[in-house]
């Protein structure tokens, strides 16, 4: 069934490398790359359709199925009809993650499996691999909980600190760039392979990264048989904060903004923005809610317009297959960047990241809080913090969540 309400009141991107040297920049240009050599091959074999299984990954991660579903896309894109039975052809595969002494890496492998499950001959020259180094895609892709505001704006204590001379501003400044990215490197490994969160205060209902931090996430869920949403008190299951929903439940996202600065959310649910179905090609692209400072807003669903949503919805029933079939555990990411207003003073961490990424842009992005619509903002590409929370999907989901 469509669940569709009003609304009041947000794709994961990472770095392709098929064997060899080239490299994207995007989840977008990754899978496209992928999807277009497997294409090939699959012509060259004169299939025309093909079957796409799982992407396994790290114990937590479950953004198998946003990697799924680009790839249907660009499959799509190349004339290839995509069966969930009778295809000769499968494609399955993992994710990794490999952490230097300066960055950390997610590698996406893909395999091509005929009908008995056997390689493909020639497999091993031609396994795909997509390198992620974005930092807000491995925080999507591993359902990260990390509270980066210090680390990104060079005051932990992992950060060196620059020599403050005005003889080479430019020097010093690439020397904090890559302090910080070290810096932000280190914490971010620790929180994959060490994960852990912090209630707000008593508030078992309520997480956030840090004791410190000034972002908040919290679940409400209704029954089946309820009109009303009430918190979820999130538990401590190995360091990874668990909700427990149950089949039928409806959920909203809760995101409060304790800052004194307005902030920019992107929601994901198992590492799909919640505005892929919007009907708006500026606010999917973007994928962003706004939440003024020292103010809550509630996420109701998948956004569609202005007016329509439609509800986050746990099931076993719903037969219909807008996204690919979603695994044992899921996983609600919210990640945290800078929102500021034309004429005001732009976040320093935004300006160190300037000299790295570019000009700035403004865009539009949904605004949710004590007012709903439409607002201009300057939006932040630096990760302030991420928060996830996992659920467990019932069995037997054979067409998607239910939308």
């Amino acid at each position: 069934m469509h669940t569709l309400k009003l609304l009041a009141a947000g794709l994961l991107l990472c770095t392709a490398l098929p064997v060899g040297t080239v490299r994207a920049q995007s989840l977008d240009d990754a899978i496209k790359n992928m999807s277009d050599d497997i294409a090939v091959f699959l012509e060259s074999r004169e299939k025309t359709s093909v079957a796409i299984g799982e992407f396994d990954g790290p114990d937590g991660s479950t953004a198998g199925r946003a990697i799924q579903q680009k790839l249907k896309e660009n499959l799509l894109a190349n004339n290839l009809e995509i069966k969930k039975l009778g295809a000769r052809m499968k494609i399955r595969g993992s994710f990794s993650l490999d952490s230097q002494s300066s960055f950390s890496i997610a590698t996406i492998r893909s395999t091509l499996v005929d009908e008995n499950g056997r390689e493909m001959s020639g497999y091993r020259e031609r396994v795909k691999l997509a390198e992620v180094t974005s930092l807000e895609d491995l925080s999507r892709i591993f359902g990260l909980t990390a509270d980066l505001v210090a680390e990104q704006n060079g005051e932990s204590d992992d950060a060196d600190a620059t020599s403050g001379s005005a003889k080479d501003q430019d020097s010093d400044a690439a020397t904090l760039l890559t302090s910080v990215s070290k810096a932000v490197t280190k914490k971010v490994s620790n929180a994959i392979k060490t994960p852990g969160f912090s209630y707000h205060g008593n508030d078992k209902s309520k997480v956030k990264a840090s004791d410190s931090s000034d972002f908040v996430v919290q679940l409400r869920r209704c029954p089946r048989d309820s009109t009303v949403f009430t918190p979820v008190d999130v538990l401590d299951e190995g360091g990874f904060a668990f909700a427990p929903l149950e089949d039928g439940d409806r959920y909203q996202v809760v995101v409060t903004n304790n800052s004194d600065h307005d902030i920019a959310a992107k929601v994901s649910i198992d590492g799909v923005n919640s505005f892929y179905f919007s009907g708006n090609p500026g606010f999917k692209a973007n994928g962003s809610w706004v939440i003024a400072a020292g103010q809550s807003g509630v996420i109701k669903g998948w956004y569609l317009n202005a007016h329509e949503l439609a509800e986050f919805l746990i099931t076993s029933d719903e037969k219909d297959a807008k996204l690919p079939d979603p695994l044992d555990l899921g996983t609600v990411t919210v990640q945290f960047f800078h929102a500021w207003a034309h004429n005001t003073p732009v976040p320093k961490v935004e300006l160190l990241a300037k000299n790295d990424r570019g000009q700035l842009q403004t865009t539009q992005g949904a605004v949710i809080g004590q007012q709903s619509g439409e607002v201009r903002r300057h939006f932040g590409k630096t990760l302030l913090a991420s928060v996830s929370i996992r659920y467990s999907n019932p069995d037997d989901l054979p067409e998607g969540p239910g939308l």
